[in-house]
């Protein structure tokens, strides 16, 4: 008897220790390719798109992946030239919508629509390796402002910000490196404003799922450091639609420790005011500071 529950306790074990990442939506790593994984000091980056012509979109792809592991402390090379490798393919398409233009009296056709879908794939073998799906898209507009009319320039960086992309690759290294290791990748990522500022929200959309209170206080330092670092109230960026979604998670989880912060902001913008969809900064800062007390 004893050595029947010494084998199911051993079975139940080797069970539980064949690790999933990020909730991948196929295979898995054992302990030792975690390990392995999380002891790597170099990893190889892979990027593929079609169609091939996009070569902007992916050096721009290649980017933000080589911010993501140089902030996990990782050499990055470029192709599969060692173990881990992480890998993406991205499948891109332009959707375009036929306008009258009222003006000229002429029909023409505008790309400024896209989708995206891919998969992402970390390796540690060549059979020891796990894969997540992402996808995402932004519809045409309702009225034509200026016409792109090749599809090879329809948005697509905004379409994969926009996707689940970025939080995808968060969960991934949430769950092989450590929730630790994924708030500092993120919270530097956000500082750094990766190569376009509008992935600011792309950050914060990833952090959004992390309820637990070590989340709450990396978002709080991050709009500490934003005061602290503002030198010019009267900059656009200054007070912008990253700062609305940062203060609304704030307040969502009814972080009273950032009331100071959104104080010392509003008396920097006490002389400035900046509008936008959520009206006056300063009054909406006023409103915040109130749902904090």
């Amino acid at each position: 008897m004893h050595d029947k529950m010494v084998s199911l306790f051993l079975m139940t074990l080797a069970m539980a220790m064949q690790i999933s990442c990020g909730g991948s939506d196929s295979g898995k790593f054992s302990p030792a390719a975690l390990e392995q994984i999380r002891n790597a000091s170099a990893i190889s980056i892979v990027v593929e798109v079609e169609p091939k012509a996009l070569y902007p979109f992916k050096a721009f792809v290649q980017k933000v992946l080589e911010r993501v592991f140089s902030n996990l402390g990782m050499e990055v090379a470029k192709g599969p030239a060692t173990f881990p490798v992480f890998q993406v393919r991205i499948s891109a398409d332009a959707i375009g919508k036929s306008y009258w233009v009222e003006d000229g009296g002429y029909e023409t056709k505008s790309y400024s629509g896209a989708k995206v879908k891919g998969e992402i794939v970390l390796a540690q073998t060549d059979t020891d390796k796990i894969k997540k799906s992402f996808s995402g898209s932004i519809n045409t507009a309702k009225d034509i402002f200026y016409a792109i009319d090749d599809p090879l320039d329809a948005p697509f960086n905004e379409t994969l910000q926009q996707s689940d992309f970025l939080p995808v690759i968060t969960g991934l290294v949430d769950s092989c490196w450590g929730r630790e290791k994924a708030l500092a990748v993120m919270a530097g990522m956000y500082d750094e404003a990766l190569p376009r500022r509008d992935w600011r929200l792309a950050v914060l959309r990833s952090l959004e799922a992390f309820n637990d209170a070590r989340v709450t206080a990396a978002l709080r330092a991050i709009l500490v450091r934003h005061v602290d670092a503002l030198a010019d109230p009267t900059m656009e960026t200054a007070f912008d639609d990253c700062m609305v979604k940062l203060l609304e998670m704030l307040v969502n989880r009814n972080d009273r420790e950032s009331r100071p912060a959104v104080v010392q902001l509003m008396g920097k913008l006490l002389a400035h005011s900046h509008h936008g969809a959520w009206g006056d900064s300063r009054t909406y800062l006023q409103g915040i500071a109130s749902r904090l007390k």
